[in-house]
């Protein structure tokens, strides 16, 4: 009997984990429940694919006329309202209708029109229409960055499609939606009204591809590959993303950095980048020289090569030479652009590899190393451009430090995670890393 009991208890304690991990039963806590972004409505999108789909979203049964639209969008710096009305025309062109949109002030973006009439603008302060709905799941949209709303109201006789951002990117992003709700019906053009309450939980989204004209740039074919980034730049923004990762896979060795053609090539096509809300994100490889260019340099001479490039922790005249080039190519970009520095991906992330002058500075002590020269970068980058993102990827990837193979590093490591006292006197991770704020 006792036997019996033990396996009926047995069976009803793996029942019981199993119900509290596929969450059956509700677990209760002392701490306060983590607090999650309010969920995308994807159950209200019907047969539209809108991707990323907004927060809220309440999609007209009943579809309006798109044969004729007049699109009204206020000016801002770097052209992103004119780019969501261009976005909208060529929503309604692929649709069979015809659009045409027009720069216009705010006083007179409520004239009356003789046809549907979108308009598009941003900043609270600047709405035309009173009373419309700005709040989901008790958030305020223009208290969001690249937030938007889009109602469907009257205008005298005519229809009026209101697209307001909390900030131009906003803006932009409410026309990439509405041009969603475009479509063909019955041999005619047609559009979908909606109310929409939208912003994105990740402020920074990093899309890919302008690796793709990489061998048009070599080759010299700038217009084949100025149309080629562009067409990314704008893939990227119709995913609602707002960085473009921009790297070119140079061949190990061959090039530090940017080539002068990728710098020509690239400064081809800042302003259409920044019309569309999109940043350059320059990711490289860390180093100090390339082995093609400075092989026969006696200032590198000691200098261990890994994978194709010079890399030094301690030679600080190279180091020094290097930061102000890349800070010359930094300036070219201004704030359009964002860094990422690799660290070697070879074993040991390339400190096995270090020169003897590298190991008479440092001895072992590689987070010290690490931080220190990532802080040359980081301010040589700052200093001509203050709002650059800067990124830095360290060996060991991903900072498991739970690895065995890392319990020194866990130690010391420049992003190991550690504690810092918060108020209240609970206790928290917080990632802190040596230097100006990396």
């Amino acid at each position: 009997m006792n036997g019996i009991f033990k396996i009926i208890c047995k069976i009803f304690s793996r029942l019981l984990v199993l119900l509290l991990l596929t969450g059956q039963i509700p677990v209760f806590s002392a701490e306060k429940s983590v607090e999650y972004p309010p969920a995308p409505q994807w159950q209200n999108l019907g047969n539209f694919d809108i991707v990323p789909c907004p927060k809220a979203i309440n999609i007209e049964k009943k579809s309006l006329s798109a044969d004729k639209i007049i699109i009204r969008y206020i000016k801002d710096q770097y052209g992103r309202t004119r780019s969501a009305a261009q976005e909208i025309v060529f929503a309604v062109q692929a649709a069979g209708g015809t659009a045409e949109s027009t720069e216009c002030e705010i006083k007179n973006l409520l004239t009356p029109a003789d046809s549907l009439l979108i308009i598009i603008g941003y900043d609270k302060k600047s709405l035309p229409l009173k009373n419309v709905n700005d709040n989901f799941s008790g958030e305020n949209v223009w208290l969001k960055p690249q937030g938007y709303i889009i109602t469907h109201h009257k205008a005298g006789s005519a229809d009026l499609i209101l697209i307001w951002g909390a900030d131009d990117t906003g803006a932009l992003y409410g026309a990439v939606t509405l041009s969603r709700l475009i479509k063909t019906e019955n041999s005619g053009a047609k559009i979908y009204g909606a109310e929409v309450v939208d912003w994105p939980d990740i402020p920074y989204r990093i899309a890919s591809g302008m690796e793709a004209a990489a061998n048009l740039i070599e080759k010299g074919s700038l217009e084949k590959a100025q149309l080629m980034m562009k067409y990314y730049i704008r893939q990227a923004a119709l995913s609602k993303c707002n960085s473009v990762r921009t790297e070119f896979f140079h061949p190990a060795g061959k090039s530090e950095y940017l080539t002068d053609k990728e710098i020509k090539a690239v400064s081809m096509i800042l302003d259409y980048a920044r019309s569309y809300g999109v940043r350059l994100h320059f990711f490289f490889h860390m180093n100090i020289g390339s082995q093609e260019k400075r092989k026969d340099d006696p200032r590198y001479k000691g200098v261990p090569i890994i994978r194709g490039y010079f890399m030094s922790w301690s030679h600080e005249a190279l180091i020094a030479e290097t930061c102000a080039a890349l800070a010359g190519q930094v300036k070219i970009f201004g704030d359009a652009a964002d860094y990422g520095f690799h660290f070697p991906d070879t074993h040991e992330g390339g400190w096995a590899n270090r020169s003897d002058q590298c190991r008479k500075r440092w001895g072992d002590d590689r987070a010290a190393a690490d931080a220190w020269l990532a802080e040359k970068f980081y301010s040589a980058v700052k200093k001509v451009s203050p709002k650059s993102q800067i990124q830095f990827v360290f060996y060991p990837y991903s900072h498991n430090l739970d690895y065995p193979g890392n319990k020194a590093i866990k130690k010391s490591h420049p992003c190991c995670p550690k504690i810092s006292v918060l108020r209240g006197g609970k206790a928290q991770k917080k990632l802190v890393i040596p230097g100006a704020g990396i």
